[in-house]
């Protein structure tokens, strides 16, 4: 509490200190001396200078049909068919406009990444749109001062593009890696260095299932949307789990990996925003809960503890007791894959394959090597020798990887589950 105070008096201090070095032209509107306001700008730059991509990828979301990224000298992203009307000029007068609060439209995102850009630039931005109502092309120079200028031009689509150089703090390849990690919800085609990137949904990291699963298995999955019966498109399709009527699109997933917590994603405008962790007595649960209508900080890239977060917060905890229900119901019917290491656990065929392969060949060669006058001792000598790695190599593999199955694996695999669950 004290550190969010701490935080908006330093922000009212940047907007009085961005009064006085700009001019003021109207009620709350003037404009910045954009050399010093870069300088301040800095102070208030997201966690990962590389999530300012992500500030433009969920304005793209709101207001465009494909987004394409360039990172090679510098850095362009061209936003195809955008949203007409979000004008130039409305991206100008946020920008130098003294309320700098956000929120989930395509301008205020775009100028959120405008503002982090800035403080990592010290070259000009460029912002460049053509309309192809208008038949014009306006130019935004983004410098120590903002000029804008307007042409004819005869365009068939709209077309707004930003280019800066590119900062020392972006790297390419975290930049792809954000994209394709973050963006998993997107509904318009992002393109990275002309390549088309593919969105993976978040999955658990397996660090907690048990050598009774080799793969991760759904034990209970739901699906939520606010109009049941035309999904959003990006909630994945499981069987026989049709979405339910709920304000927000959310798809939960219980799975063998139990993590101790429930590791929940909330997205906005397509873009997975924030992690959250939700504490519980029993395993958690992945996967994403739109959170459009919920307020952020003035990154866009944290949600607020507020009255919505508590009421978004209760729903999950009540759903998640929900999805532990059903797949206590489901345990019995999983089949396991293994079985822990143990003495008395089956090995699996291709442990034995790989040990007797190995021993196999070693006893041939040893044969090759050693060329010994007694072939008959020496053989046996090395049928013991080269049986015992055979059973060491087994039981490394089984150490590592888990046992083979046999009838009673699934009963102990079944069991499992349900103790896990019911802790």
């Amino acid at each position: 509490m004290h550190k969010q105070a701490a935080y908006v008096k330093d922000l009212n201090d940047l907007l009085d200190d961005y009064k006085d070095d700009g001019l003021s032209e109207s009620e709350g509107v003037f404009t910045i001396n954009f050399a010093k306001a870069r300088e301040k700008l800095a102070q208030f730059q997201l966690p990962d200078p590389n999530l300012l991509i992500l500030k433009f990828m969920q304005a793209a979301n709101l207001a465009a049909t494909e987004v394409q990224v360039f990172s090679y000298n510098n850095l362009v992203i061209k936003f195809l068919d955008w949203d007409a009307a979000v004008t130039l000029e409305e991206i100008a007068s946020k920008l130098i406009s003294a309320n700098l609060q956000g929120g989930n439209q395509p301008n205020a995102h775009f100028v959120t990444g405008l503002s982090s850009l800035m403080g990592l630039c010290e070259s000009p931005l460029r912002l460049t749109y053509e309309c192809a109502q208008t038949q014009t092309r306006a130019h935004l120079h983004i410098g120590e001062s903002l000029e804008q200028s307007i042409e004819e031009h005869a365009c068939r689509r709209n077309l707004l593009q930003l280019e800066s150089d590119l900062p020392k703090a972006l790297s390419r390849e975290q930049i792809s890696t954000i994209l394709v990690e973050r963006c998993a919800l997107y509904s318009v085609p992002v393109y990275f260095n002309r390549r088309r990137l593919k969105g993976k949904l978040p999955t658990t990291s397996g660090a907690h299932r048990s050598r009774y699963f080799t793969t991760n298995q759904v034990l209970a999955s739901q699906v939520w949307s606010p109009t049941p019966k035309e999904p959003e498109s990006w909630l994945p399709s499981r069987p026989k789990a049709k979405p339910k009527s709920a304000p927000q699109a959310a798809w939960l997933d219980l799975t063998v990996d139990f993590d101790p917590k429930a590791k929940i994603w909330l997205s906005q405008a397509g873009v997975l925003v924030e992690h959250r962790a939700l504490a519980a007595k029993y395993p958690g649960v992945s996967g994403v809960v739109c959170a459009d209508s919920l307020e952020t900080d003035l990154t866009g890239m944290q949600f607020l503890d507020d009255e919505s977060m508590v009421s978004l917060k209760r729903w999950i905890r009540k759903e998640v007791i929900t999805l532990r229900d059903q797949a206590l119901e489901n345990a019995k019917g999983v089949a396991a894959q293994g079985q822990p290491a143990s003495p008395h656990a089956y090995v699996k065929q291709r442990h034995s394959w790989i040990g007797g392969g190995i021993a196999f060949i070693g006893f041939i060669l040893s044969f090759y090597i050693a060329d010994p006058k007694d072939s008959f001792i020496f053989g046996i000598v090395a049928l013991l020798v080269w049986s015992v790695v055979a059973a060491a190599i087994m039981a490394v593999l089984m150490w590592f990887e888990g046992g083979g199955v046999d009838p009673k694996t699934n009963d102990k695999a079944n069991q499992h589950i349900i103790d896990t669950l019911k802790k």
